[in-house]
């Protein structure tokens, strides 16, 4: 796949999506170039009649052929952002969001505690702000390890406290949180109230593809540390299952054309078989049929009616997430030099690029019958698009290179860089695309770093 292929194709899914239901009902988004026009039918509101002026939005269509470098990049916090600027005074007053409670930067002194680390665990400061007096004895160790939650989301799995909080100012209290890294969050995340749930692994034989990568000459570490970290990823993948579930049931609710619901239901037929496909790789790397254990589902449908949650999390879980899931799974695949696995994850990221273009489609179906808030609530989406990048470490991490490349995988800093350009070529040009009817500038920039293109 090349940037310019994926970003049209998304451009096609956005025109469908606002097409849906009869044509001259709302706005219509060309797939040549960045004008948009808009047409209002009888039931239209004067926002639906607004036409942006201008978006200066752009792709840069780069090949994706051979073997791309991947710069460092210079701290996660960095890298492009959608920005729409201006233009939300035009979409609708911004939702009542709340403010962060939590704050995981790190503090500039760490506590004197000791405490043993398994295999790859780390530390990680949390602190919790707005406690009185800074009291830091009335917070208990969960209340820390949901506050980790909250912060850290994918970055990891909160284990336990690494010592007693401490204050840090007249109303904060920190400590230090042990983290159990392996997540990666790909793919079409299940979040319940902004927290990823993922089910455990389990023994078991049932959910498991018959793969056959190339063992030879790799010791027994090196296949469990790869069995782990691809049972991790399926894992992942059967909690999509569990998103489009609910997906099928919010596009029920809001009375959605039948095309976009069996969509839903075959992209849902799709993530039982991608967790197939890694468990079958983390079978064929470790020798232990795997799978996954239960999942947690209490409170998921909590808001499934709500059009403003359920647009939210499709730009979220499906425009942010399945567009970068499917680039960071198509370039492991472009340099996998085993040809098993480079055919079993080429497969997976086609599949993916689809589940992204019904996101696409069906949120710009929602877009041109949502009101001024649901627009505003989904431009708020896109303007935090950053915070939706994985940024996890993984198990497999530690690694060499080689190894990596030869399993499919990526390191650390490539899932990174792929992402940051998934957001540049692909999410930020067509976000610019979905909301241009309701807006007035829509610019993509990158401060700080200047996103080269692939060689």
């Amino acid at each position: 796949m090349e940037w310019m292929e994926v970003s049209g194709r998304i451009r096609a899914a956005i025109a469908l999506g606002f097409a849906m239901g009869g044509a001259g009902c709302g706005p219509v988004v060309s797939t040549e170039g960045s004008e948009t026009s808009g047409s209002t039918g009888s039931g239209a509101t004067s926002n639906d009649a607004t036409t942006a002026s201008s978006v200066s939005a752009t792709t840069s269509a780069t090949s994706t052929s051979g073997d791309p470098t991947f710069p460092k990049t210079g701290g996660l916090g960095e890298g492009p952002r959608f920005d729409i600027g201006g233009g939300l005074a035009d979409i609708g007053p911004l939702p009542d969001v709340g403010e962060f409670t939590h704050d995981c930067e790190p503090v500039k002194e760490a506590p004197e505690c000791v405490t043993e680390l398994g295999p790859y665990e780390v530390l990680h400061p949390v602190c919790i702000e707005g406690v009185a007096d800074a009291v830091c004895d009335t917070q208990t160790e969960d209340d820390y390890i949901d506050a980790a939650w909250d912060c850290l989301q994918c970055s990891g799995f909160p284990e336990r406290l690494a010592c007693e909080p401490f204050s840090l100012g007249d109303t904060t209290c920190c400590s230090w949180v042990v983290m159990s890294p392996g997540q990666s969050c790909p793919g079409r995340p299940f979040l319940v109230d902004g927290h990823a749930r993922v089910p455990g692994v389990a023994r078991r034989n049932d959910w498991s593809r018959p793969c056959s990568p190339n063992v030879a000459g790799l010791s027994t570490s090196i296949r469990s540390v790869l069995s782990a970290a691809w049972a991790a990823e399926g894992c992942h993948e059967a909690a999509s299952v569990a998103s489009f579930s609910r997906f099928v049931l919010q596009l029920m609710s809001l009375g959605a054309p039948s095309s976009l619901i069996a969509g839903a239901q075959a992209a849902m037929a799709d993530e039982v078989e991608h967790a197939r496909t890694f468990f079958g790789l983390a079978c064929a790397y470790g020798g232990a049929e795997l799978g996954p254990d239960t999942l947690a589902v209490e409170g998921a449908l909590s808001s499934a009616s709500d059009p403003v949650v359920s647009a939210v999390s499709l730009a979220t879980e499906g425009c942010i997430a399945e567009t970068i899931s499917a680039m960071q799974l198509e370039f492991a695949a472009s340099r996998a030099t085993d040809p098993a696995v480079a055919t079993l994850l080429s497969e997976v990221a086609e599949q993916e690029l689809r589940h992204a273009e019904l996101a696409w489609s069906a949120l710009a179906w929602m877009l041109r019958r949502g009101d001024a808030s649901l627009r505003a609530a989904v431009a708020q989406a896109f303007v935090q698009a950053q915070d939706a990048v994985p940024r996890a470490v993984s198990i497999s991490d530690a690694l060499d290179p080689g190894v990596l490349r030869a399993g499919g995988r990526l390191t650390a800093d490539e899932r990174l860089d792929v992402a940051q350009r998934a957001l540049e070529h692909c999410v930020a040009p067509a976000a610019a695309a979905l909301l241009q009817p309701w807006t007035v500038t829509a610019e993509f920039s990158s401060p700080g770093r200047a996103v080269p293109g692939l060689a």
